[in-house]
């Protein structure tokens, strides 16, 4: 019962954590959406993708790592 409990809590925390990560992590990629040049095409498109291609990779691999590597204090 008590480590069911625990496990319980461990995932509300996490699921916060992963939250807020998820959210300044979509803030700041649409900052820097908007701060592509656009004068060169080439290195517009070469910056879209280099967004496009490592925000998945954050969302699904570094913040349920971070979320792991969380530690609560017990009360």
């Amino acid at each position: 019962m008590c480590f069911s409990v625990r496990i319980y809590n461990q995932m509300h925390h996490n699921i916060i954590v992963r939250m807020i990560c998820a959210l300044s992590i979509l803030m700041a990629f649409h900052l820097a959406g908007d701060a592509v040049p656009t004068g060169d095409v080439r290195l517009f498109y070469g910056c879209q993708f280099m967004l496009h291609a490592i925000q998945p990779l954050l969302l699904f691999v570094a913040i349920p790592e971070v979320a792991r590597l969380v530690k609560w204090k017990q009360h």
